[in-house]
This record gives C-alpha cells, structure tokens and sequence, in this order.
C-alpha cells in the first residue's frame, strides 16, 4: 500500500513517528558522550526551546568546551526528505537560502508537507504552533 507522499505505508509510519518523535519528545538529559560533526562531544543539555535543544559540548579538536544548537524544526524536514531543507552549493548561499528561501523542494512529505512548511515559516507569526502541529499530526 501506498501513502499519499509514493513510499510505503510502512516507511509513511515511520516517517510520522520520526516527526512526532522530534516535536513533542524530550531527548534524555544526558546524550552519553555522542559524537557530532565528528568533533562535538555533547555533555548535558542547556536549554529548549520552541526552535531547539542547545548542549553542553567539548569541541575535542581545539579542546575547548562549546555551546551546540540542535534545530528541531530544520530536523524535521531531515528526517523526512533525506537532506537539510536550505543546503546549496557554497558557503555563503546556504545562510542566504536560511533566510531568504523556502525549504524544499519537497519530494517524500507528503501529507507532511503542509506541517513542515508551517514550521519552517520564516516570519514567528505565520509559524506553525506545537498546538497546530500536534493537531496536524494527530498528537493531541
């Protein structure tokens, strides 16, 4: 059986429960020691908030400790399209597309689309709520 976004209803379930997973659950405290960009080593976490997660980390090649943002929002179109949503070919047009662009273009959402849009909206108040987006998804 197929979803509406051409994958499997398998895959489609999935993709959903990666979706939820990122907008509603809460990462553990402690990351135990994960290595990211491999050079982070997350420690604890700071702070959340509506756009993401910040961690303690040490940058174990200049051996200093860091602040690292993890972006929920641009997660979710990750986890469900297979790439960042603003990538381009060269250092300075991927911060332009971050602030200028729309995410996309959208091959696998689906009906995801609409609630990965809403929270990737550029202006705060034509951004999806987590009310909207628990809604959306049938999270309520």
């Amino acid at each position: 059986m197929e979803a509406a976004s051409g994958i499997t209803a398998t895959r489609w379930d999935d993709t959903v429960a990666t979706v939820k997973a990122l907008l509603f659950e809460r990462p553990p405290a402690e990351p135990a020691g994960r290595l990211v960009a491999g050079r982070y080593r997350l420690r604890s976490q700071l702070g959340r908030g509506s756009m993401g997660i910040v961690w303690l980390a040490q940058d174990e090649v200049l051996d200093r400790p860091v602040a690292v943002k993890q972006v929920i929002r641009a997660a979710l179109f990750a986890a469900v399209e297979g790439r960042p949503p603003f990538s381009r070919v060269s250092v300075v047009a991927t911060p332009a597309a971050v602030l200028e662009d729309a995410p996309g273009p959208f091959v696998h959402a689906g009906a995801l689309r609409p609630v990965i849009e809403g929270l990737l909206a550029k202006l705060p108040d034509r951004r999806l709520t987590v009310e909207a987006a628990r809604s959306a998804l049938g999270a309520d």
